[in-house]
């Protein structure tokens, strides 16, 4: 427990460093000292970290001396814990943290969740003199009980759970640390891996930086994960990767905030956060030029930033594209594919990206392939255009490589590596561009991985009959025509679960096959699509599947206007344990399967599921929705005979836009109003007063097309009571303002 709590400690204190710490600035560069809107930048944790029902808890509060002086804490009999701090003027820029701390005893609790609301007040000195003091009200949640947090971080410079890479900048060339130019736009790439299928990776938010000074500082990069403690997992390890476009910075040395919220979810739909911080030191370029040397060429392959980068079966095809990085243009280039093991063959070469129109010629080898591409007129691939930074090397993907299974193999190796070698290029001159030296140990290649054969019933087809076969192998609950690990282990990790259920589904979705032999009638079972309305997030669709209780599975082919939406998730409900739902876009139309557990008389006889799409940014609302296929498998495995049902719906338009009139009006309490957007658009909602200063924002960020409703409670940005007068909700959308005006009274 004592090295936890110094992991915590140690990681609070580099947190505030990156945080918390401003450096001093004119008054002109700065805002007030005393500014309402001046946060008061703290911590805090339990000890223990995740305390039982019945364990003495201490609410520990922490910050760094430099900024924020924890000086104590009162407790009414009623109102919020008040927490005394003092703060200077401007915090001073400094790399050395010399941590605060005060102790809160809660006493012994009982298992549930607590929510405790704290007020802070920060007395504002300079020169030992009171200039102000800064009110903020905040709400501290936790649960007793509950699910253990995450473990804490180990020490280094990232100290963020599950987050195993870094990456700020890009590399000149494939096999080059990543540089930083000046002025240019900063790519961010994290990535890391989650021990089994009941985590997620949420978001990746770019907030305002905290620090006030004369020059530009990069923002605070937050992490959203979220951990569903009741789920039934998936035990397989399950990678996340996010990436994002930092803004420009000037040369110099900086320190990138890094938060990471870890939400817990707990089986009684309690929610529990708890925040981790770190930061991690970069430094800008002064000037960004090609780096010196003959001009050569590098070849490598597009990754998937898993252990495989594309899988295949037998009957099915794999891709491997190509990259080059090339400091001069090309006009031509040439090689060699190889392949290890033997078990896969060529079965296509194809340009892409700018080489998309340069000729290409090659012929299949023992061991792979060799092709030869050029230009006719024109050097169209390599050099530095398009590039993310003028005048370095960038890399481009160049050819598309297709891969089959080799007939005469009796069976697919597990991994297939594709490598390039051979490898010379060709200026628009004909002058020859060597490849590059390698100074390294890593082997550049693709990996293409082997799933298992989903025809688990053994009929030469791949359809939803195999899926439902599959799940009562799995689940023990029917028979199995093989338990070879061969015939299921479709993700090729070695084990037989639900994730095997998914890939094999994945496959399904992607096309399969339809018997063609006549099934079993069942002429109650249909899909009925409800009426489209305007949810939270975008447009919801009720979707309900009859005499469910007769169907094992099922693949749903929807039509809709793809270039509007963007399907954002697909929720089952309360049937969400008992059916398994994977779904994906493929040539423009939503594709979903539904894979039931357990047998039928156990099942209910309808399923209601939303299909929930989210309006693109910048497009309109509307069009239509329609049922283009639908394909059944019984319980049994068996085939479905289901009288073919046409069925849609309008998904309903925008309309203009515009700001209601807020209800109740006059109000004491709380009242509501909305928002509607004829299109996706960043939008700034926010209360003023008489005098037209900002009392509160409601909301700043982007929102889709659609209505959103906003309510206020009478509450300014620093959680007091506003006074009794006329406020104004302003909405501003783009170059547009909406207005409207509201009466409150200060009844209460």
């Amino acid at each position: 427990m004592r090295y936890l709590l110094r992991i915590v400690l140690f990681a609070l204190a580099l947190a505030l460093i990156g945080l918390a710490v401003t450096p001093t600035a004119s008054p002109a560069q700065a805002g007030s000292p005393c500014d309402p809107q001046r946060s008061v930048p703290y911590a805090w944790h339990l000890r223990p970290i995740a305390p039982s029902p019945g364990d003495s808890v201490t609410l520990v509060f922490g910050s760094c001396s430099e900024c924020v002086q924890l000086v104590g804490y009162e407790w009414p009999t009623s109102g919020p814990l008040v927490l005394d701090a003092r703060m200077p003027e401007m915090c001073p820029l400094t790399l050395v943290c010399t941590p605060d701390s005060l102790e809160v005893p809660l006493g012994a609790l009982a298992a549930g969740h607590f929510t405790l609301r704290v007020e802070v007040r920060a007395v504002v000195v300079a020169n030992d003199s009171t200039l102000c003091t800064i009110t903020r009200l905040d709400s501290l949640s936790f649960t007793i009980g509950g699910p253990p947090p995450p473990p804490p971080p180990p020490p280094g410079d990232s100290l963020l759970p599950f987050v195993n890479r870094i990456v700020i900048g890009t590399p000149p060339c494939n096999l080059c640390a990543p540089v930083v130019c000046p002025n240019q736009p900063i790519h961010l790439a994290l990535s890391g891996a989650f021990p089994n299928g009941c985590y997620s990776f949420d978001k990746l938010e770019l907030l305002p930086s905290m620090i006030v000074g004369p020059r530009v500082e990069p923002p605070i990069v937050r992490l959203t994960m979220t951990w569903r403690a009741c789920m039934v997992c998936t035990m397989n390890v399950k990678p996340w990767s996010a990436d994002t476009l930092l803004p420009a910075l000037p040369p110099g040395i900086y320190v990138l905030p890094l938060q990471l919220r870890f939400v817990t979810l707990g089986c009684d739909s309690s929610l529990a956060e708890t925040t981790y911080f770190a930061h991690r030191s970069f430094s800008v370029r002064d000037t960004c030029f090609s780096p010196p040397g003959e001009p050569c060429v590098m070849a490598d392959w597009v990754h998937s930033g898993a252990g495989c980068d594309d899988f295949i079966e037998r009957g099915g095809s794999a891709k491997a594209t190509m990259t080059i990085t090339s400091g001069l243009p090309l006009a031509g280039l040439q090689g060699r594919i190889f392949l290890s093991p033997p078990g896969l063959l060529v079965g296509g070469l194809a340009p892409v990206g700018r080489a998309q129109g340069m000729r290409i010629a090659w012929e299949r080898t023992l061991d792979g392939a060799k092709f030869l591409m050029f230009a006719e007129s024109g050097a169209p691939i390599g050099g530095a255009r398009d590039c993310l930074f003028p005048l370095m090397r960038c890399t481009e993907p160049v050819l598309d490589v297709t891969l089959l299974p080799d007939t005469d193999s009796v069976t697919l190796p597990p991994v297939t590596h594709v490598r390039v070698s051979d490898l010379l290029g060709a200026d628009s001159l004909g002058r020859a561009v060597p490849p590059c030296p390698i100074a390294t140990l890593e082997i550049i290649e693709a990996r293409i991985c082997a799933g298992g054969d989903c025809d688990i019933n053994h009929d030469g087809l791949l359809d939803v009959r195999d899926l439902v076969t599959m799940v009562h192998c799995i689940l023990d609950s029917g028979p199995c025509p093989d338990t070879s690990s061969a015939s299921f282990d479709c993700n090729g990790d070695g084990r037989l679960n639900v994730d095997d259920v998914l890939c094999c589904a994945r496959t399904i979705l992607r096309g399969g096959q339809r018997d063609t032999l006549p099934g079993r009638p069942e002429p109650g079972v249909a899909v009925q699509v409800g009426e489209a309305a305007w949810g939270a997030r975008g447009v919801d669709l009720p979707v309900r599947l009859a005499r469910a209780d007769r169907v094992g599975a099922a693949r749903l082919v929807f039509s809709l206007p793809a270039d509007r939406y963007d399907v954002a998730s697909v929720d089952l409900g309360a049937q969400a344990s008992r059916w398994l739902e994977v779904h994906e876009m493929v040539d423009g139309k939503l594709v979903l399967g539904l894979i039931g557990f357990g047998p039928e008389t156990d099942g209910p006889t309808e399923v209601d599921l939303t299909l929930r799409l989210a309006v693109r940014s910048g497009q309109p609302a509307g069009g239509e929705l329609a049922l283009d296929e639908a394909q059944f498998a019984g319980p049994d495995g068996a085939t479905l005979d289901v009288p073919a049902n046409p069925t849609g719906a309008t998904l309903p338009g925008a309309g203009k836009l515009a700001l209601s009139a807020a209800r109740p009006n006059p109000f004491a309490g709380e009242t509501r109003f909305a928002l509607n957007l004829d299109r996706g658009a960043a939008v700034d909602v926010a209360i003023y007063d008489l005098s037209g200063r900002r009392v509160v924002t409601l909301l700043h960020g982007a929102l889709g097309a659609g209505p959103h409703e906003f309510a206020w409670s009478g509450s300014r940005a620093d959680g007091s009571r506003a006074g009794a007068g006329v406020y104004f909700v302003q909405a501003r959308v783009g170059a547009q303002k909406l207005a409207r005006k509201v009466v409150f009274l200060s009844g209460r």
